[in-house]
């Protein structure tokens, strides 16, 4: 039979320095994945901010270009630009349509640290000659 007190001395020792060692590494693997995660959630989220904003610039900038008319503003310009410290603007139209349709791509361009992204919208005006009573500049608007 084994004496009680001797289990009870064995059980009473504690963790190994084994144990403390896997547990350490254990841990450490752990720290690094959730880091890595915060680290890639926070780019997505900056990401996703800087697209959105692209996304408002880029509709700010198409209707400047109705309001003024494609017509004059190929004539007059401005085709491109800067919207803020970081997003810029460009603007090739198209006048090989039918009649008075213009083909109009404007991109939108910005900087994040030293990766380059941009984001192109399309569509097409229609601008016959005297549509637009109203003289705005660009900016005016």
């Amino acid at each position: 039979m084994s004496d009680p007190a001797r289990c009870n001395r064995r059980a009473a020792r504690g963790f190994t320095i084994v144990e403390c060692l896997l547990a350490g590494v254990l841990l450490a693997i752990f720290a690094a994945a959730v880091t890595t995660s915060i680290g890639q959630a926070s780019a997505a989220a900056r990401k996703g901010q800087d697209t959105t904003l692209a996304a408002q610039w880029l509709d700010q900038v198409l209707t400047r270009i109705d309001m003024i008319g494609p017509a004059r503003l190929l004539r007059e310009g401005p085709l491109a630009g800067e919207l803020d410290e970081r997003f810029s603007w460009s603007a090739r139209i198209d006048t090989e349509l039918i009649g008075d349709l213009y083909d109009v791509q404007v991109t939108i361009r910005w900087t994040t640290g030293d990766k380059q992204s941009s984001v192109v919208g399309y569509t097409q005006f229609q601008d016959p000659p005297r549509a637009r009573h109203v003289e705005v500049n660009w900016n005016d608007l």
